[in-house]
């Protein structure tokens, strides 16, 4: 072993290797750190490529932040000369969370239990990646983009998968100008929409709306609530010209049966038999006289 002792207190210890030649430190006899004539420092390589390189032992290299304690937040800073902590990565060891830092603030964080949060320091809810931004104006507010870039037009889609241990379930838009919500692919999975509270679901094409649902369950085609004769009937369609007032059923079946409109009566939701006297089906004719809508005609079974 040896020691090499500088004995003033107000002493430096200065190891130089002048013009293109390098420090070099070994171990065991083999070199363990250089450093490099143009100021560069490498471990276990010689390597000058960046300011600092360390070399791979058995099983990778490992640069260990070790604290003096159990509940510092040792870190990796980035900055410049005019912010010297400008970015950074940050561990906490009383929280067991992750940091990544830029422009000065956190902007990334992975929590203990493995949550991703972005803009945000904590969970508000039980989901596994939560995303947090104030927009204040814009069309485009808050959102997260999924882009394909590729222009192969064969099965070039970009979209979300929902997948459980029962299937995965897909909303994606192919290049071509389709967007679909599929649910599980493989096997007997519902899809359902639902309009949460007393709201209604409402369907647009081509910036406007063309049917809805309304919170109570009716379907209004060519309006936003019911109206008319019998505003709560559930199926209503309202046409504002003579060829769109109507309803169609087209039969194409190459055979000789009609096509066909139903009205059937039961007193129950199963097989229950009706009334001597009940009234099976009608068909109302109804005109507006300034003051309401008034039935005028009638047939009925």
């Amino acid at each position: 072993s040896g020691v090499l002792t500088v004995g003033q207190a107000a002493a430096t210890l200065s190891l130089e290797a002048t013009g293109s030649n390098h420090i070099q430190l070994k171990t065991n006899g083999s070199e363990r750190l250089r450093i490099h004539s143009t100021g560069q420092i490498s471990a276990n390589v010689n390597n000058n490529s960046y300011e600092f390189t360390i070399g791979g032992l058995s099983g990778g290299p490992t640069l260990w932040l070790r604290d003096s304690g159990t509940s510092g937040a040792p870190r990796i800073l980035f900055g410049d000369t005019s912010a010297a902590l400008i970015g950074g990565i940050t561990y906490n060891n009383s929280s067991n969370h992750m940091e990544l830092a830029t422009n000065g603030s956190e902007k990334l964080r992975i929590t203990s239990d493995g949550k991703l949060l972005v803009g945000a320091t904590g969970a508000t809810n039980g989901s596994i990646a939560e995303f947090s931004k104030s927009v204040a104006g814009g069309g485009a507010g808050c959102h997260i983009t999924v882009e394909n870039t590729s222009t192969n037009s064969v099965n070039n889609t970009a979209g979300i998968h929902l997948k459980t241990d029962t299937g995965t379930a897909k909303f994606f838009k192919y290049r071509a100008a389709q967007t679909f919500i599929q649910s599980a692919a493989g096997g007997a999975s519902e899809l359902i929409l639902q309009a949460s509270g007393a709201h209604a679901m409402r369907f647009f094409t081509n910036s406007n709306e063309r049917f809805r649902i309304t919170s109570d369950g009716e379907l209004v085609i060519g309006m936003t609530a019911g109206s008319g004769a019998s505003p709560d009937a559930r199926l209503q369609v309202r046409g504002d010209t003579y060829a769109r007032a109507k309803m169609q059923v087209l039969g194409t079946h190459n055979d000789d049966n009609p096509v066909g409109l139903t009205l059937a009566k039961s007193r129950g939701s199963g097989n229950t038999i009706l009334g001597d006297n009940d009234d099976i089906g009608q068909i109302d004719f109804a005109g507006n006289d300034g003051n309401g809508f008034h039935n005028v005609g009638r047939i009925m079974v």
